[in-house]
């Protein structure tokens, strides 16, 4: 079953952007039918934004619903990428702020959100600089699909790691730089809820996994925001938080990315995992 789906969707993948656009519209109505997790949106969105009437709520639901289809449609099109393509749909507004340190022979953290389409995050950056890219992924519980999106997202270089066996690999320095992508806006289970902050109007657990490989490595770390700019198509933009991370306390410098990335999801909701589980644990 899962292999037919799997060709199915290498088939979908060759067909032009425009066809997939209409394909994501179609998603997003399926999506709107059957209330996809409507509970969960709803619930986070209120928390998030309890000065936000009920219709602005809905029509940011409504906009989610929209967002999240062209992803999912964006997704199924990465199986037919190559090199090229993933270049001409991400563009990388300002790689300086990645490739001057990495040409010291320094490594880079780059950390970003669920925000527009974060599979699309690190797509075109194997291309365009010479460096290590070493992306930190939370394992999928399917194995046939943990499988297949493992070799999609590292199929243009980058080196995919595991959450519970990344620490020994990227504390081994190599001779080559590393820029090392860590999506840092997921849950922490349950023996992981060693920090809290405030985002979006909500006591929240995070991970400190970015700040301490970067106080470990002594190396910059970057905020990534990917802007859609039409369908299909995005600016990546990259922001220095610090290039000196053992200058802040335990903390703090998560606390500034998230910040960060908190501002960008205010900018537009819509764009944010909003059916994401993301306050499933309560602060004791």
């Amino acid at each position: 079953m899962y292999k037919l789906l799997y060709f199915f969707l290498r088939f979908i993948a060759k067909l032009p952007m425009s066809l997939l656009n209409i394909f994501a519209l179609k998603i997003a109505f399926l999506l709107i039918l059957f209330g996809y997790r409507k509970k969960v949106i709803l619930k986070n969105l209120k928390n998030a934004f309890p000065n936000k009437s009920a219709k602005e709520i809905r029509k940011i639901t409504s906009n989610f619903y929209l967002h999240l289809g062209q992803v999912f449609a964006e997704t199924i099109k990465t199986f037919g990428f190559n090199k090229q393509e993933a270049q001409k749909h991400v563009t990388i507004l300002n790689k300086e702020v990645i490739t001057k340190p990495l040409s010291e022979g320094k490594d880079v953290i780059m950390v970003f959100g669920h925000y527009g389409n974060w599979e699309w995050s690190i797509l075109g950056i194997p291309s365009e600089i010479e460096a290590e890219i070493v992306g930190i992924y939370k394992k999928l519980n399917n194995t046939f699909w943990n499988e297949k999106f493992k070799k999609v997202r590292s199929k243009f270089g980058a080196t995919l790691l595991n959450m519970k066996e990344c620490v020994r690999y990227l504390f081994k320095k190599g001779e080559k730089p590393r820029l090392i992508a860590i999506l840092a806006d997921q849950t922490p289970s349950i023996v992981e809820l060693n920090h809290w902050t405030t985002f979006l109007n909500q006591d929240t657990p995070v991970f400190l996994g970015a700040e301490k490989i970067s106080k470990k490595l002594d190396c910059p770390l970057v905020f990534a925001k990917l802007e859609r700019i039409k369908n299909g198509y995005y600016n990546l933009n990259l922001d220095l938080v610090t290039d000196n991370p053992n200058h802040f306390k335990e903390g703090e410098l998560t606390d500034l990315h998230t910040k960060i990335l908190e501002q960008e999801i205010i900018k537009k909701p819509e764009h944010w995992l909003w059916s994401h589980k993301r306050w499933k644990h309560s602060r004791k």
